[in-house]
C-alpha cells in the first residue's frame, strides 16, 4: 500500500499557531500533527509514503 501525504497551504484558520510554524508542524499532544499521520500509517504496515510539502511566500 502506498499513501500521499499532503501538507500545505499558509494555514490561516489555525493563527496565531501558524505564525511561526508550518502547518504540519503544529504541535498536538506534544507532537506536530504530520507526526501523528506518519505513526498511524505505520500501523497499517504502510510500504511506502511520498511527503508533499508546499510552501508559500508571503
Amino acid at each position: 500500500m502506498r499513501a500521499v501525504l499532503m501538507a500545505g497551504g499558509s494555514g490561516t484558520r489555525l493563527r496565531p499557531l501558524t505564525c511561526d510554524l508550518p502547518k504540519p508542524m503544529v504541535p498536538i499532544l506534544n507532537r506536530p500533527i504530520a507526526e501523528h499521520i506518519i505513526n498511524l500509517l505505520k500501523n497499517i504496515k504502510l510500504g511506502r509514503l511520498l511527503l508533499l510539502y508546499i510552501t508559500y511566500l508571503m
